[in-house]
């Protein structure tokens, strides 16, 4: 068995524990599937089949949402956004976003700063320049530059 098989098998194993009914409510059952679509991914990605990959560590972050794991959903996007922009870069932003998004919450500044740093690099390496500085102005990374100057970490500020 392939290890692309093998992770076809979790992905389905991790769908039917979704689709089960638990008397004592969700949480173990999304912790199970996150954990399952996980080593999907990872199986995936020895394949070299990316966006299968990504589209797993997706799943793992729904699954992470559902069973108030924000940090561990914050991860799984942007291993998903990794993949992704293995083989479409143009498809790795939104998934980076999302993370962001999550780290912001958390109060992760420089981590959602260094995450936007790799779309604007993204958006460079695809030539496109207008959306590469878009990325690299917007509220996020200034709020990430400002907490950068606050900690007295003014080299990575700017």
């Amino acid at each position: 068995m392939s290890q692309g098989d093998k992770a076809r098998a979790l992905v389905e194993k991790a769908e039917k524990k979704l689709a089960s009914w638990s008397l004592f409510g969700g949480g173990s059952k999304y912790e199970d599937a996150a954990e399952m679509y996980t080593k999907a991914a990872n199986l995936f990605k020895v394949s070299k089949c990316w966006n299968d990959a990504g589209a797993c560590f997706e799943k793992t972050a729904q699954c992470a949402l559902k069973s108030d794991s924000p940090h561990e959903a914050a991860t799984a996007h942007t291993d998903a956004a990794n993949c992704y922009k293995k083989t479409d870069a143009k498809g790795a932003p939104p998934t980076y976003k999302e993370a962001i998004g999550i780290h912001i919450d958390l109060g992760r500044f420089p981590t959602a700063a260094k995450l936007q740093k790799e779309i604007a690099e993204l958006h460079e390496g695809e030539g496109n320049l207008p959306l590469a500085m878009e990325a690299r102005s917007t509220p996020a990374f200034q709020t990430a530059a400002d907490y950068y100057q606050g900690e007295e970490n003014t080299a990575q500020g700017n």
